[in-house]
């Protein structure tokens, strides 16, 4: 009779970076994660609007997804949301050029909630929300 531990941790081979980062990119690209962030999407359209949306999609979603690569804390947070068992739970060490390659992402993303924070300045909330739109216009149509 085989003895298997009763912990839920599986034994993972020892990955390199550059592996590891090919199974998280695939994991990116999983229907799960695309269904959260499609639901997200819709959710903030409705509610806090379209530059809310475009904030979420473009900053913070590829700020968090280029931080996780590289940090542990991010990464473990990154586990929860995914729920992918062919990950490793620790993130191995990332080489210098992966850090700096990080630069341009985080630039992009600091610049969309640039813009983000600009047009939501400029045209107010019930501008741009979908929400508000659609009961401006039902109150317009009863009156």
């Amino acid at each position: 009779m085989n003895s298997v531990p009763a912990n839920d941790e599986q034994d993972f081979p020892e990955l390199s970076w550059k592996e590891h980062a090919r199974l998280f990119r695939k994991t990116i690209r999983s229907w799960r994660l695309f269904g959260i962030t499609y639901g997200i999407s819709i959710l903030l359209i409705f509610t806090l609007g379209i530059v809310f949306q475009i904030i979420f999609l473009f900053s913070f979603f590829l700020a968090f997804i280029t931080l996780a690569l590289l940090s542990q804390p991010l990464y473990s947070v990154f586990l929860i949301i995914s729920n992918d068992k062919r990950l490793p739970r620790t993130l191995p060490k990332p080489p210098l050029s992966a850090y700096l390659a990080s630069v341009i992402p985080l630039l992009v993303s600091a610049f969309f909630f640039y813009v983000g924070i600009v047009t939501f300045q400029r045209t107010g909330f019930c501008a741009q929300s979908l929400g508000c739109l659609i009961v401006t216009l039902v109150q317009s149509i009863a009156k």
